[in-house]
Formats: C-alpha cells, sequence, structure tokens
C-alpha cells in the first residue's frame, strides 16, 4: 500500500527513475535465504555469481557491480581458468542462535575461501590446497553460525588450475551431514574392496594360466582404483598430507596410466597381432600418452584438455578394436565388447562433466566404479568361458580325429584285404606252376 501511493503521487518520470532503483537493487543483491530449515537447501540457486577472468579482488568486484542472479543448481566451468566468485545472504528470523554446515560438493576443489561481509579481513581457507590433518569428510564445508534476528552476506571465492571445476553449494545440519557422509565413504570403500578382490584375482589367473591380458587387466584395474581414490575424495582422508599434494599435481599421468593399461590389456585380450593395423594404434597410443605424461605434465606445457581428448579417442577406438576382434573370428572378444560398453557411457560422462557439457557425474559419483565392477565381473568369467571355448574345440578335434581315425582304419582294412587277395592269389599261382 505505501509503495502503490508513492507511485501515485510521483510523476511518470520519476515513477520510471523509482522503478529501475528497484529492479537494479533486487537484481544486485541476492534474496536472503532462510537458514531455519530442517531440510537440506540449495545456495546456488538464490546467489549472485561472477565468473572472474581478470583475477580481480573482490573489493574491485563489488564496486563495480559484477555480479548476477544464479539460477542453476551447479557451477560446472570444466577446466577454464577462472576464478568463481559467489554472493548469497542468509539470515535467521527465530529467536534461537543456529549452526548449519556450508557444503561443497566435490573433494577436488583446489582453493576455497569463504568472506563473511562483517569480518572481510578474517577470510576462511578450505580445498585441497589448504587440507589439514583433522580433515575426515569427501567434501570441503564451513561451520556457519547465525545469531537470533540477524543476517549476513557471504563471499565465496572458488579456484582449480588442475583439476576441472563441478560443484554446487548446499546448507545442512551437522548430525545430518556427517551421517550421509559416513554413509557415502563407506559404499565408496565397498565397492573400491569389490574391484580390488577382481583385480587380485586377475592377478592369480596370470600365476595360473601365464595368460598376459590377466596381468595386465590387474594393473588397469589398480591405476582405476588409485585414480578413484582421489576423484571420490578418499585420498584426502586417509593419506598423508605430502601424498595429497604430490597426488593432485599428476592428474595427467593418472590419466594416461589408465590409457596405458587399459591398451596392453586390450592388445593381449583381442591376439591384435595377426590384426596389423588394429595393432598399430594400440602402438600409436601407448606412445602418444608416454609423450603426454613426458610433457603435458608439466606447467609450461599443462593442459588436462589434449588428456581427454585422447581419453575419448581410445574409448571410441577401443570399443570398435573389440568389434573388429570378433568378427575376426576371437570368439571371447564379445565378453569384452559387453564388459567395455558398460563402462563405456561412464567414461563418457565422467569427460563430458571434465569439460563443462553436463553435471549429471555430481548425482552418480559412483557411476565409474559401479560399471567397472560390471565390467570386471564380465571379463572374470573369461577365463570359465576359455574353457568352454577349448572344451568344444576340443570336441570338435576328438570328433575330426575319430572320423579320421576311422577312415584310416577302413582304408587299411581295404589294403589289408586287397594285399591278402592278391597274395592267396599269387600262392594259387605259384601252386598252379609247382
Amino acid at each position: 500500500m505505501i509503495l502503490d501511493r508513492i507511485f501515485y503521487d510521483i510523476s511518470l518520470h520519476k515513477k520510471f527513475l523509482l522503478y529501475f532503483f528497484i529492479m537494479f537493487y533486487s537484481s544486485v543483491f541476492a534474496q536472503a535465504i532462510n537458514i531455519n530449515q530442517k531440510e537440506q537447501t540449495c545456495i546456488l540457486k538464490h546467489s549472485d555469481v561472477y565468473l572472474d577472468l581478470n583475477e580481480l579482488n573482490l573489493s574491485q568486484i563489488r564496486t563495480q557491480h559484477l555480479f548476477k542472479p544464479y539460477k542453476k543448481d551447479y557451477i560446472n566451468t570444466g577446466m577454464l581458468d577462472t576464478h568463481i566468485w559467489v554472493r548469497f545472504q542468509l539470515s535467521n528470523n527465530t529467536d534461537q542462535d543456529i549452526h548449519k554446515i556450508l557444503i561443497l560438493t566435490s573433494p577436488l576443489l583446489e582453493n576455497i575461501t569463504l568472506y563473511r561481509k562483517s569480518h572481510l579481513n578474517k577470510p576462511q581457507h578450505k580445498g585441497v590446497c589448504h587440507i589439514k590433518e583433522e580433515h575426515h569428510t569427501l567434501v570441503p564445508y564451513y561451520h556457519i553460525d547465525l545469531p537470533a534476528h540477524t543476517s549476513e552476506t557471504y563471499y565465496l571465492k572458488v579456484y582449480s588450475l588442475l583439476t576441472p571445476v563441478d560443484f554446487t553449494l548446499k546448507l545442512d545440519d551437522h548430525e545430518h551431514f556427517e551421517y550421509n557422509d559416513r554413509v557415502q565413504q563407506l559404499i565408496d570403500i565397498l565397492l573400491i574392496g569389490f574391484v580390488l578382490a577382481l583385480m587380485l584375482y586377475s592377478f592369480l589367473l596370470y600365476f595360473y594360466t601365464k595368460d598376459k591380458s590377466y596381468l595386465y587387466y590387474s594393473f588397469y584395474l589398480f591405476a582405476l582404483v588409485y585414480q578413484q581414490f582421489t576423484y571420490l575424495g578418499l585420498t584426502q582422508i586417509y593419506f598423508p598430507l605430502s601424498f595429497i599434494h604430490f597426488d593432485m599435481q599428476i592428474p595427467v599421468f593418472k590419466v594416461n596410466l589408465l590409457v596405458i593399461t587399459a591398451t596392453l590389456f586390450a592388445m593381449h585380450f583381442l591376439k591384435t597381432k595377426p590384426l596389423v593395423k588394429v595393432h598399430k594404434i594400440y602402438q600409436f597410443f601407448i606412445a602418444i600418452s608416454l609423450f603426454e605424461i613426458l610433457f603435458l605434465s608439466s606447467s609450461h606445457f599443462y593442459n588436462l584438455y589434449i588428456v581427454i581428448f585422447t581419453g575419448a579417442l581410445f574409448i571410441f577406438f577401443n570399443l570398435s578394436a573389440g568389434i573388429i576382434s570378433y568378427k575376426k573370428g576371437n570368439k571371447q572378444a564379445r565378453l569384452f565388447i559387453v564388459g567395455f560398453s558398460i563402462v563405456c557411457l561412464s567414461y563418457f560422462l565422467i569427460i563430458l562433466d571434465a569439460i563443462g557439457v553436463t553435471s549429471i557425474i555430481q548425482e552418480y559419483q559412483n557411476i565409474l566404479m559401479i560399471g567397472t565392477a560390471f565390467e570386471a565381473l564380465i571379463l572374470s568369467l573369461a577365463f570359465a568361458d576359455r574353457y568352454l571355448i577349448l572344451q568344444k574345440e576340443k570336441t570338435r578335434v576328438d570328433a575330426r580325429i575319430s572320423e579320421e581315425s576311422t577312415q584310416r582304419t577302413n582304408i587299411i582294412e581295404s589294403e589289408v584285404i586287397k594285399k591278402t587277395e592278391a597274395l592267396n592269389s599269387a600262392l594259387e599261382t605259384k601252386e598252379l606252376l609247382f
């Protein structure tokens, strides 16, 4: 009613200015988020965001009014070298002090800084580059304390140089967050333990069969588990700080290690030597991966886009090679095709997430481990499948040998009868001559 009265009394020109003033400030300042909510709350949809390519400081960004409303659940800039600024306002309209947890849902974020408008000179640092010994959760978080009947504006800065950026912001109760995190850790460890068991099984099969494909597959599973330990946030919990900081510096090595071990396994499992072109392309991927490890790992030439592009090409070719091998008569290649097709989708979703196309992996972070578990199960049947194939081949060979033996026996018997008849005829002739 008061606002209507104001519009009624002032001129059209002043009405326009007042309207512009209201719209400007409604876009500049994010809507305050009520912190007194029991359910988990997504912050980003009620926040303002600025993607900074010029490395401005907070004072410059605020002065130039660079924050813009953000209506999405996730921020995914892929491997874009940019500083992400998020501004949001929290309010406590109750008569009691409230404590919440501000969660960033990615364990790979390297540098995170939280500012409070009332204490801009006391930022709080989180992320892998600022990780501490007491860190015990998969993802970083901040404690948020708001006294009764107060509100506070927060500024969050996120920057990662070596890893893709894909995260969302959530408010949650501390106990609920800790419980969910422990459950997720348990799920991750069970999946990794299952894959490690299959890795050990493949290693034992190598000693039993002397088939190098099982040895290389166990190496591939080890490389995958190592990569997933970091990707899921387990390395940041269970390993020393020195190893964590070293581990974050070698994403190029870890991706290419997956390509090399997967290539060696595929070459031996699919028996690609007779398929000359396929075999040479596999050797080319190994050479490219070694080149990328040597040169693209350095800070001067670091480029994760090239590494991921190489990985995408390898995934496509690896599936094609399985199909080619099967058409050329390798019956076991059907297991390779089925198993790798399952994990192939997981790899492509992770690649799309890494380049900023989609954020679906935020909801299904275990998709690669689940896909790999199914793939490993299917490929673990290769030994039994090979035994069945050999049994069928043995039965077929035995039948052929038996048939050839029968034919030979018949021929020998026929020859014996002929020679016996000839000998009898000769004896009769000899007796006649005598």
